[in-house]
């Protein structure tokens, strides 16, 4: 039986996040996520490919920080 393939995308939870916080959110998950260049990193917050658990909770932390709920910061469609 094959591995069912989730694609998360924390696009709407930017979305949430006022205007002058943006770049302080982005710094953190940039860094959070280990990215070494800005294309990596839009591509990880548009469709992150079966998310290690590890990493969705770290940046739901992040975005937790910036007052947005968990509830709206996923859209994943599989």
């Amino acid at each position: 039986m094959a591995v069912t393939k989730k694609h998360y995308s924390f696009t709407p939870g930017t979305l949430k996040v006022s205007r002058e916080d943006y770049p302080k959110l982005k710094d953190q998950l940039y860094n959070f996520l280990g990215c070494s260049s800005d294309p990596e990193y839009y591509r990880k917050k548009k469709d992150y490919l079966n998310i290690p658990a590890h990493i969705k909770e770290g940046i739901e932390k992040i975005f937790s920080e910036f007052g947005v709920d968990v509830s709206d910061i996923w859209d994943i469609k599989g």
